[in-house]
C-alpha cells in the first residue's frame, strides 16, 4: 500500500536534523566520531565528562541531562564513542520500531538506520526523539553500495528486516541478500560480525539461505517459525513482524557470522 505523504514533510524532517545524516558517504570510517559530534552539539557544546558512580555500576550511555557519555565508573571521558564501541546498521529501517528498541535496550552501543522513504523515516525519527536516544542516527538514503558508506571492518552487525524480496529474476541484483551485496557486507563487518535476516516470504528465505551459505558467512541460527522458537531474535519486533504474527504468518530467520579469515 502506498504510504501517504504527511503534511509539511520537509519542515517536520528538519525538526529532527540532529538525528539525520544527509551525506552518509562522507562519514565512511568516521561514524563513531559523528555520534560524538552530534551528542556534544545537542548538549550545547558542553564538553563530555565522566561521572562518579556507585561501585559495580558499569552502564555506558550518553545522558542529555548530565552530559555524561562515558563509563559510569568515571573511567574515560567520551570512551562511549571510541573505536571499541559496537556499531550496528539496519538497512531498510522503516518506521523505526526495531532499531529504536535495540538502541533503548542497549545504550552502550551505536545504531544507524537507513531508509530511503522520507514519509516513513519521519516516524522513526519521532520514535528516537521521544525516547531521547543519543545512540541512534538515521539516513534517508537508498544504499547502492555499502562500501561507499562504511570502511572495512567498521560494523559489528547488520540487520535486514523484511526487505523487499524483488521476486522477478531481472530484479535479483536489487535484493539485499544478493551475492554481490553479501560481498559488500563481508568487507564492512568486523571479524566475527553478524548478519541477521528476517522475512515472511518463504521463497525469499530459501533464496537468501542459499546465497548466504554460498558466501563467506557461517550460518549459526536458522528458524522457519521464529515467533515459536527460543532464539533471542524473536524478542525485538518490527512493525511488520508484529502484524504478521497477529495474522499467523511464519517468520523466517537467519543469523550468520563472518569468519576472521574472510575479513579484509
Amino acid at each position: 500500500m502506498r504510504q501517504r505523504k504527511p503534511k509539511n514533510l520537509q519542515e517536520r524532517l528538519n525538526i529532527y536534523r540532529h538525528l539525520l545524516v544527509e551525506e552518509p558517504e562522507s562519514q565512511k570510517g568516521e561514524w563513531r566520531g559523528l555520534f560524538r559530534e552530534r551528542f556534544e552539539a545537542r548538549r550545547g557544546e558542553t564538553p563530555c565528562r565522566a561521572a562518579e558512580a556507585a561501585p559495580g555500576e558499569t552502564d555506558m550511555a550518553p545522558d542529555f541531562e548530565t552530559g555524561v557519555c562515558a563509563d559510569r565508573r568515571g573511567v574515560d571521558t567520551c570512551a562511549f564513542f571510541e573505536q571499541d564501541t559496537k556499531l550496528f546498521l539496519e538497512l531498510g529501517t522503516g518506521k523505526g520500531r526495531f532499531i529504536t528498541s535495540k538502541a533503548e535496550a542497549d545504550r552502550g552501543s551505536l545504531f544507524i538506520g537507513v531508509e530511503g522513504r522520507e514519509s516513513v523515516i519521519l516516524r522513526a525519527l519521532e520514535k528516537a526523539e521521544g525516547a531521547q536516544l543519543a545512540n541512534v542516527l538515521f539516513s534517508r538514503y537508498y544504499v547502492k553500495n555499502a562500501l561507499n558508506m562504511f570502511a572495512a571492518g567498521e560494523l559489528d552487525g547488520i540487520y535486514l528486516n523484511f526487505s523487499d524480496p524483488w521476486p522477478k529474476d531481472r530484479h535479483e541484483a536489487r535484493r539485499l541478500t544478493f551475492g554481490g551485496r553479501l560481498t559488500e557486507y563481508e568487507k564492512i563487518l568486523k571479524p566475527g560480525g553478524f548478519l541477521e535476516f528476517k522475512t515472511d516470504n518463504r521463497d525469499f528465505f530459501d533464496y537468501s539461505y542459499r546465497e548466504i551459505d554460498a558466501a563467506n558467512f557461517t550460518v549459526v541460527e536458522v528458524s522457519t517459525c521464529l515467533q515459536d522458537s527460543q532464539l533471542a531474535a524473536r524478542f525485538t519486533l518490527t512493525e511488520y513482524e508484529e502484524r504478521f504474527i497477529r495474522w499467523r504468518r511464519d517468520i523466517y530467520f537467519i543469523r550468520a557470522i563472518i569468519e576472521p579469515q574472510f575479513c579484509v
